[in-house]
């Protein structure tokens, strides 16, 4: 194994690591406590009412499912595209709050990051996005050559 794939593969576990931290927290805290999250969706105000509803629903069954993927190697590049999705609508929605001016929790990550919006919570969903998109890349490579390795193999 190169010192180049070596590298990729620490690098891909620290994402991996991180992500699968974040999204199992963000999920956890999201589904026992589902009406403290709606809330905040609501207080965001970025989108409507009932739509305010669906996404409260989804983006924590969502982070379950990528975090339970990412942990068991189950469908990981699309682990990784469900938690690219997430980390993007995490950001998208802090931005726009910063942009704005208005004053809202954070609420993607649970209790324990329960403070508002500011460059600190905006930097910590970039961060999630940033090794998301890490993640994606380097899943996207090594199964890409393990493809090309499995063809020359035949």
């Amino acid at each position: 194994m190169s010192k180049y794939s070596k590298l990729l593969k620490s690098v891909y576990a620290v994402a991996a690591c991180f992500t699968l931290l974040m999204l199992a927290a963000s999920s956890y805290f999201h589904l026992s406590n589902p009406f403290a999250f709606l809330s905040t969706v609501y207080r965001y105000g970025v989108v409507g009412p009932r739509f305010s509803m669906a996404v409260a629903s989804v983006i924590p069954i969502a982070s379950a499912i990528a975090a339970f993927f990412l942990a068991t190697g189950i469908f990981r590049l699309g682990s990784w595209v469900i938690a690219l999705a997430l980390s993007g609508s995490f950001a998208a929605a802090q931005l726009i709050l910063l942009i704005q001016g208005r004053v809202a929790q954070c609420g993607c990550f649970g209790p324990a990051y329960d403070e508002e919006i500011g460059l600190l919570s905006f930097g910590r969903a970039v961060a999630l996005l940033a090794c998301a998109g890490i993640g994606f890349m380097i899943e996207l490579h090594f199964s890409k050559n393990n493809r090309i390795h499995a063809e020359q193999q035949l």
